[in-house]
């Protein structure tokens, strides 16, 4: 099976919202707004980016925000094993979610959509792409992918694909397996499935408040415990598909553990390098770039920095630093990020 046949036996139309000005009037002035898409982080989902939507379509009206649930979150379809079995190196499994996305966009702004078609002359890239795509985390690098892929279809690549604090390289060990430290993604993950057994045990959980709790037990803090309990959902049976009272994680739990390896193990600097060459890149780096996930990449950083304005005539920076920001910059300084993105990055937003 080579390699496209196999991305169109797992491509999935996924969860997703969409979030526009209240100054659109109409079903005209909505197709024609220009589409922007965000994609979240693993254990993350579409609604986690909810407030930076609105601030960005507040800002720019004739914009509209794509939101999307990763493959095995939210409220979109859990892993098939019988095709991703199917996707063996961690850049396929990257792939294999950006082709997701490909869908996903084609779906949401196709004829079909059950909303309002947009006006492919207006609000996309020819052959149907997202002018701007960005991600957190995890999703940096499936909106790295997706880039890529319109590059090898020879489509139009997006104005500008913004990687939020994801590092594009290869992650060590400490950074990805069993030795994460505490409130690490990695060690966050673990505590989830340990509780998601311990659910399984009881035959379900019987209210939120009880798997926060657990969460807690397992080390969380409250605040982190409180949002991962979010995340539950009722139990569906064959028998009884819609009224069991019995909660459960709405984490296809294996999927997000193979996400999650793959988006430490997939190498994708070169990528970054020919989008940056293209004055296609933002990178955010999130806290000092000499530690943690940043730590080891100061070469790479520096040469992307020396790309900063590719082959256009409007030279912009590539790397962006938010030295006093957390892995959540949309949490942490969401007016510093959307700074960066649209006041740093204006003629982006303008058509």
């Amino acid at each position: 099976v080579n390699n496209k046949e196999t991305e169109k036996l797992i491509m999935s139309v996924l969860a997703h919202k969409w979030v526009s000005s209240g100054k659109l009037s109409g079903k005209t002035e909505f197709s024609k707004a220009r589409v922007c898409v965000i994609l979240h982080g693993i254990m993350g989902s579409g609604r986690n980016w909810m407030t930076p939507a609105k601030r960005i379509v507040e800002t720019n009206p004739n914009w509209k925000c794509l939101l999307i649930d990763h493959r095995c979150h939210g409220g979109s379809p859990p892993s098939d094993d019988s095709s991703t079995t199917r996707i063996r190196t961690p850049r396929e499994q990257i792939d294999s979610c950006a082709a997701d996305v490909e869908a996903t966009i084609a779906a949401a702004t196709g004829e079909g959509t059950s909303i309002t078609p947009s006006d492919p002359s207006v609000a996309l890239l020819p052959c149907g792409g997202a002018p701007i795509i960005m991600g957190h985390s995890f999703g940096g690098k499936v909106a790295l992918a997706y880039a890529h892929r319109r590059i090898k279809e020879d489509y139009s690549v997006p104005t500008k694909t913004w990687m939020l604090d994801s590092m594009p390289g290869r992650r060590r060990r400490s950074q990805t397996g069993a030795g994460d430290g505490p409130g690490s993604v990695g060690w966050v993950l673990s505590a989830l499935e340990r509780a998601a057994s311990e659910g399984n045990k009881r035959g379900g959980f019987t209210k939120r408040s009880e798997v926060q709790s657990l969460l807690v037990t397992e080390g969380l803090d409250a605040l982190t415990a409180a949002w991962l309990s979010q995340s539950v959902r009722k139990i569906k049976t064959n028998t009884n598909p819609s009224s069991s009272s019995l909660l459960e994680f709405g984490y296809d739990l294996p999927g997000v553990r193979t996400m999650f390896e793959a988006f430490g193990q997939a190498d994708m600097w070169d990528d970054c390098f020919d989008l940056a060459s293209r004055d296609s890149l933002g990178l955010v780096v999130a806290g000092d770039r000499h530690t943690g996930m940043w730590e080891g990449t100061d070469e790479h950083l520096t040469k992307l920095e020396a790309m900063g304005g590719g082959n256009n005539d409007r030279a912009t920076s590539v790397v962006h630093e938010m030295p006093h920001a957390g892995h959540n910059v949309h949490v942490d300084d969401l007016d510093g990020l959307l700074k960066i993105i649209m006041e740093d990055h204006e003629d982006d937003w303008n058509y």
